[in-house]
């Protein structure tokens, strides 16, 4: 039985971590108890041909349509926003820095003193200074979070990426970025990702509900896979409890033995304790007969007779 839970342990996580396969055997295992149903009826003598027919193409359906909601939900994560000429401005940039760097201030965007032919004058550049000040980011993470949100920083003739912070002349005190004006369509990104959170939120749903079926499913036929899923949740749950310092090494083992076994924590830690007072005894009783044996070959004045003594040792013997 043992082996078996580790077994079906062992398969359930490969399934969690395929979605596809989890629907798959979900449906697998509905349609399997479904006939195992129909052949008991069949040998009672009732026709269920028909009947049969009908729950197998109902639980087809679900599963098809399972399966169209886990395929959206992997397209929607996956889908890139589209692009746009016009909607990376600086309404838009700035809403993005607010968004990424909470209490941001901009202190620029197309007004103010700039160079000549400035991106400041094209609206498509924008200075600010983090709320932490200067030292709190770098222009490392000013790039991260541009390119995270799918917005290309400018490059002039020259090659010159146009982010500039501290170290650059006249920018000791703000960050100043220019964009790739048609890189992004910013709104269309933000409508991306929350089209994707949706669909994330309506897939975790419905693995909720077909969690829920699968436990009552194999509740109902197949009590080995159960108890095995019972087994590696509460094996889940005393580690956490262990690594959160909660429980100790040794109530976890016991913790663990409960949950195999059935037994009551008491009747585990009784066993446990009988097992160590045993190993105790027996540790007593074999450190005794090998002092005896110590003494015996000491005391012997020839090596025959030390020899006569080592072969004499009897180590079933008990005081």
């Amino acid at each position: 039985m043992q082996r078996t839970r580790v077994d079906l342990a062992a398969e359930a996580a490969k399934r969690s971590a395929d979605p596809m396969e989890r629907i798959k055997k979900l449906y697998d295992d509905q349609a399997a108890a479904a006939q195992r149903a129909a052949s008991a009826e069949a040998a009672r003598g009732k026709q269920v041909d028909a009947s049969l027919t009908r729950e197998l193409a109902a639980i087809e359906k679900k599963r098809q349509a399972a399966m169209k909601t886990e395929r959206d939900r992997q397209s929607a994560a996956s889908r890139k926003p589209t692009r746009d000429p016009d909607l990376a401005t600086p309404a838009s940039i700035s809403k993005l820095l607010r968004d990424a760097l909470p209490g941001v201030r901009i202190t620029s965007t197309t007004g103010g003193k700039h160079v000549a032919n400035s991106d400041h004058y094209r609206s498509a550049a924008l200075d600010f200074v983090p709320k932490g000040g200067m030292a709190s980011m770098t222009k490392p993470d000013v790039r991260e979070i541009f390119e995270k949100a799918g917005v290309s920083i400018r490059r002039n003739a020259g090659g010159v990426e146009q982010l500039f912070g501290p170290g650059d002349k006249g920018h000791s005190d703000h960050f100043h970025v220019a964009w790739e004006k048609g890189k992004l369509a910013v709104d269309n990104y933000r409508a991306s990702v929350k089209e994707t959170a949706k669909a994330e939120r309506e897939a975790a749903a419905e693995q909720k509900k077909l969690d829920t079926a699968l436990d009552q499913i194999l509740g109902k036929f197949d009590p080995a896979a159960d108890a095995a899923r019972k087994y590696r949740e509460e094996l889940e749950e005393i580690d956490k409890l262990a690594k959160a310092g909660k429980i100790t090494p040794d109530q976890q083992v016991a913790y663990a033995e409960s949950a195999l076994t059935g037994d009551t924590l008491s009747a585990v830690l009784a066993r446990f304790e009988t097992g160590m007072n045993v190993s105790a005894i027996e540790n007593a009783r074999i450190e005794a007969v090998a002092q005896k044996a110590k003494r015996d070959i000491k005391v012997a004045t020839t090596a025959a007779a030390k020899r006569a003594a080592y072969a004499a040792i009897n180590w079933n013997w008990s005081a």
